[in-house]
């Protein structure tokens, strides 16, 4: 059972990241979230926000949240806390949930990468 922990862990980890990092989330909520903590959207020249370009200000709440690096450690030692003293079904519902979705992100990402390229 702990091999199982060991191997949801990681990708439950990466989808974390990307959720908060990256992801707009409905409603854009996770923008909306991001921008609350510091993130700073550049502007394009005709005024309107650019969501590809972004800034935090060092050492704030939202570089560490936006840093692969920093957020990694973060989530990878909420969901280990999470495995070792949650009950084992909550453990599962949020980690397998977590993984199935960023399976499914890996599988839709590689089936248009390849549906592109052959275009």
């Amino acid at each position: 059972m702990e091999i199982i922990r060991l191997l949801l862990i990681p990708l439950a980890t990466w989808r974390m990241y990307r959720i908060f990092s990256t992801d707009t989330g409905p409603h854009e909520i996770f923008r909306k979230l991001r921008v609350k903590l510091g993130v700073k959207y550049a502007k394009k020249e005709d005024g309107s926000v650019d969501w590809e370009h972004w800034s935090t200000p060092d050492g704030s709440l939202a570089e560490g949240i936006t840093c692969c690096w920093c957020a990694s450690m973060w989530w990878g030692a909420l969901l280990t806390l999470l495995g070792l003293f949650a009950p084992a079904w909550i453990f599962f519902l949020v980690a397998v949930s977590l993984n199935a979705s960023a399976l499914c992100l890996f599988f839709e990402n590689k089936v248009y990468s390849n549906a592109n390229s052959r275009q």
